[in-house]
């Protein structure tokens, strides 16, 4: 709903030679981010390692991976997520391994239409639904939003008047999942028992090209307010550090495909024996519709 509509549009396809198509080997991150790899990112890492706000890093990082089309983002976040859930897809992906890739998805919507024209998000929590995992899936609320742009990030956290209950209870999701308060089996080296995050956002908020866009979220840095983002889209930008103040103004940014918000999704894999029917209890919060 947003790369793939970019790519849809009319653009210069060749240079100023009038003979090669114009392609890119990736982007300069802005200024809005901290790559994951610079001095100043392993600096953030660090202290958020020590101060326990990377509980969702690990297994999310054994299953970062690149998406296979343009437009994948959310099929290239979910597929990540359902395997660092360790759930069992019931179905094979090549030989006699059982293991999620962007190809099996494609219950709630075809795979040649998302292609095309990316995922909207309440499609994507049809998908995770789907196959296996529970979903709390949550719309930001545009009244919610601080409307500052720009500025700085840090000092101006939880403890702020300005936060409405909406950005509360977003910033309440990101300190749960990135400290583990919801992990069942902490240390472990199963999934099961974790909860991800994932944010439908728009990359516009942060000077990126593109718009819309789905992203795990890694970890948290208390003292820059900051959260990484693992960008499925590594061909782009490489993961990167971002504030979150500014995440939240993201994700209520309006889809123009939608004219919707975005907002997130809560992911956890379902308990032994509980069925699909059960899982399609969890209601999608917030006003109805889309956002990729």
């Amino acid at each position: 709903s947003s790369w793939a509509a970019a790519l849809e549009r009319p653009q210069p396809m060749q240079d100023t030679q009038g003979q090669q198509p114009v392609n890119f080997h990736r982007r300069v991150l802005p200024p809005s981010g901290i790559a994951f790899a610079s001095t100043r990112g392993r600096e953030v890492f660090a202290e958020a390692l020590a101060n326990g706000t990377l509980h969702c890093f690990f297994k999310l990082i054994e299953q970062f991976c690149t998406q296979a089309e343009p437009a994948y983002c959310g099929l290239g976040t979910l597929v990540m997520v359902l395997n660092a859930l360790d759930i069992d897809p019931g179905r094979t992906w090549k030989g006699p391994w059982r293991w999620f890739h962007e190809g099996m998805l494609d219950c709630c919507e075809p795979l040649e239409d998302i292609r095309r024209r990316d995922i909207t998000f309440d499609k994507l929590a049809c998908l995770a639904r789907c196959n296996g995992a529970v979903v709390d899936a949550r719309r930001a609320n545009a009244s919610g939003s601080s409307g500052v742009v720009g500025g700085s990030e840090g000092g101006d956290g939880e403890g702020s008047p300005s936060l409405s209950d909406e950005e509360r209870a977003f910033r309440e999701a990101v300190r749960s999942v990135c400290s583990g308060d919801n992990a069942a089996c902490c240390g472990g080296s199963s999934g099961r028992g974790h909860r991800f995050l994932v944010v439908s956002y728009s990359r516009r908020e942060f000077g990126q090209t593109g718009d819309g866009h789905f992203s795990p979220v890694g970890g948290y840095h208390a003292g820059s307010d900051s959260v990484l983002l693992l960008d499925v889209a590594r061909f782009k930008y490489p993961p990167h550090w971002v504030g979150l103040r500014a995440l939240w103004r993201a994700l209520c940014r309006t889809d123009p495909d939608t004219g919707k918000t975005r907002g997130y999704l809560l992911l956890s894999a379902r308990k032994p024996g509980e069925s699909r029917s059960d899982v399609l209890r969890v209601a999608l919060r917030g006003p109805a519709g889309g956002g990729g």
